[in-house]
């Protein structure tokens, strides 16, 4: 193996040991191996919660949790009772109704201590040997659940920010009284440690873990649901809650994502001041610039004297499809940025098909007619706009702009993810066209990956620079090496010859369209063969420019005659009517772009998805499960 590369993983290592060190802890004398949680919600808004805590204890004769007594929280928490169910045993200890701080062996207790909390505690008496074992802690709390006028909403802190004693890993399982009707209704969150997920499981179940849970580290869940789920809860608040819950999620949202990105930073910088201690970077940027000068007589660049182009490079080619070659670039397209102009292209291609119709009602809004939803022909690409459409028309077939967006954000989830599935079924269609040089494409993505790797770090880095200034050094460095991986990446073409030609063609006729009342050409095209071209115009973003080129070339479009003796599709008649506001094609373009926007932007808000845990919201039940005395009574 390479001297230099057994140096480098050497330092790694070396750095990882010292980081695991300076983050040992010795928490004393317990350790939670697992800590679980099943949380039944009933209908009348109680909560029965049983805990059960794999433990390994030692020089402990009791171990016991407290409650902040909270009316406005819950109401009081009865039916305690304690288990112990190691090896698979079942032994169930003894209620006592007097507070002991030493509790006798086999023995338990849940009632209000004298400090005005709330307390279960449980004699297990192991104190100066060692065991591990098993217990079942099981409790109701009343009025758990709050209903307000717009959700119910279950709020509890799990592990409080006392809990003294650190767990390997922590899981529970919360299961509504019935299922929520639409999924997208149950909406759930977590505040605790960065490593913990919670995520909706089915339609009244909700799971959440954490690996590592570190003392004096909180878990709290909530989950908002609609209010019919508790039918019979009493504990009713008139006002509403769930945009006020929205804004203290999106919050802590940003506040985690933040931490993060701190923590990340780290554990990436302390790695990257041992490579270069060694002087790492010196070797890797002599051996990727030698692999360049390869790459660059290995794939001679091919240059391209094509500015326009008139037909069509793909004459079936769907707004999806064109907008992906357009923004094809060494093997990542980013036609995403432009997922909303192929929402309004395609939709002004079924007016152009005759599958759907314009109908205005003011300067600012229209009604969406369709015509022939089921009989026509479709991709799958057009076939999902059309089923958007249709869905929002609630089955009328008719909807307007403004219903059409208030659907996408109301259903902001299934809109978005549906049109988000846009590029990739653009690609498919293109790889089944076998455009795509596979072995080009493998060694294109190894530097690209490269570069991406190295950019991230270059980021992180000066966000650490701040805070341990000597890590500035790495900066040159690491972005030096990010542009060279780059460099060599956009040297190897992952298209073949006919792929690479479409992508220039594409190119060439988004500048013709552009620059066409420019051109003084001698053959004028017929004005239907711009009805087409207009679909593609509104993919790149000129339809604008286009429109007003027209107006100039085509005297005919002046005419208030043409459109009911010559020509039958409405969007072009509503792109030169004056009575229309004269640029139908700028509002039409504003509408779609504000229906894709309205699903897009509510389904980034984190609005109850589930995912990574966020931060805040501590404090409001207090749990303190600790080691007592370790002398005997």
């Amino acid at each position: 193996m390479n001297k230099k590369i057994c140096l480098f993983i050497f330092t790694v290592a070396v750095f990882f040991f010292i980081l695991c060190i300076s983050n040992t802890s010795f928490a004393g004398e317990l350790e939670l191996k697992n800590l679980e949680f099943d949380v039944n919600l009933n209908s009348d808004g109680t909560a029965n919660i049983v805990e059960i805590w794999d433990i390994d204890i030692r020089k402990t004769n009791t171990l016991f949790k407290t409650f902040e007594i909270d009316k406005s929280r819950y109401s009081e928490i009865k039916d305690v009772s304690v288990t112990e169910i190691t090896d698979g045993t079942r032994k169930s200890f003894r209620k006592i109704n007097q507070e002991k701080y030493h509790v006798d062996k086999d023995c338990f207790y849940g009632l209000v201590t004298k400090k005005n909390e709330f307390e279960i505690a449980w004699g297990v008496h192991e104190d100066n040997s060692h065991a591990r074992r098993q217990f079942k802690i099981s409790y109701t709390i009343v009025d758990a659940i709050k209903n307000y006028n717009d959700c119910s909403e279950f709020y509890w802190q799990l592990v409080g920010k006392d809990f003294e004693i650190e767990a390997d890993n922590v899981k529970g399982t919360i299961t509504l009284p019935m299922p929520v009707e639409d999924l997208e209704d149950l909406r759930v969150w977590a505040h605790g440690p960065l490593n913990g997920n919670i995520r909706k499981n089915s339609n009244n179940t909700v799971i959440f873990d954490v690996s590592s849970l570190d003392e004096n580290t909180m878990v709290e869940v909530r989950v908002v649901t609609p209010t019919y789920i508790y039918e019979n809860n009493q504990n009713r608040y008139n006002t509403n809650k769930l945009p006020t819950i929205f804004a203290e999620e999106e919050k802590w949202v940003k506040e985690a994502n933040m931490k993060r990105v701190l923590s990340i930073v780290v554990i990436i910088v302390l790695v990257i001041v041992g490579i270069i201690l060694f002087n790492i970077f010196l070797g890797v940027m002599i051996k990727y610039l030698v692999d360049g000068s390869k790459l660059k007589k290995r794939f001679p660049k091919k240059g391209s004297s094509l500015k326009y182009f008139r037909d069509l490079p793909d004459q079936n080619a769907t707004p999806a499809r064109a907008a992906y070659m357009y923004y094809f670039k060494y093997g990542n397209s980013t036609m995403e940025v432009a997922l909303p102009a192929v929402f309004s292209a395609t939709i002004l291609d079924f007016a152009l098909k005759g599958i759907i119709e314009f109908e205005p009602i003011d300067k600012n809004d229209f009604y969406l007619i369709i015509k022939n939803p089921i009989e026509v022909d479709l991709s799958e690409d057009e076939r999902i706009v059309l089923d958007l459409i249709i869905k929002a028309s609630k089955g009328i077939y008719k909807v307007s702009t403004k219903e059409l967006k208030a659907y996408s954000k109301k259903n902001y989830e299934s809109v978005y993810k549906k049109l988000s599935l846009l590029p990739k079924i653009a690609e498919k269609y293109e790889r089944d066209k076998k455009i795509f040089n596979e072995e080009n494409e493998k060694l294109y993505k190894k530097w690209n990956n490269k570069a991406t790797v190295y950019y991230t770090i270059f980021v992180l880095i000066i966000f650490f620079a701040l805070i341990f200034w000597p890590t500035v050094i790495a900066i040159v460095p690491i972005l030096l090496c990010g542009i060279v991986c780059t460099s060599n990446a956009n040297k190897i073409p992952v298209l073949k010859d006919e792929g690479q030609e479409e992508v220039v063609r594409w190119k060439a006729l988004r500048n013709y369209m552009k620059d066409f009342s420019l051109l003084k050409e001698k053959e004028v095209p017929d004005l239907v063969i711009w009805e087409k071209y207009l679909v593609y115009a509104t993919t790149f973003g000129i339809s604008d420019k286009v429109v007003e080129q027209l107006k100039v070339v085509y005297k005919e479009l002046s005419d208030p005659n043409y459109f009911t003796t010559y020509h039958h599709f409405a969007y072009m008649h509503y792109m030169s009517n004056a009575n229309f506001g004269n640029n139908f094609i700028s509002s039409f373009n504003r509408s779609m772009t504000s229906v894709y926007t309205a699903a897009s932007s509510s389904y980034s808000s984190a609005h109850g998805g589930g995912g990574g845990f966020s931060g805040g919201g501590g404090g409001r039940r207090r749990r303190r499960p600790e080691a007592a005395d370790a002398k005997k009574i």
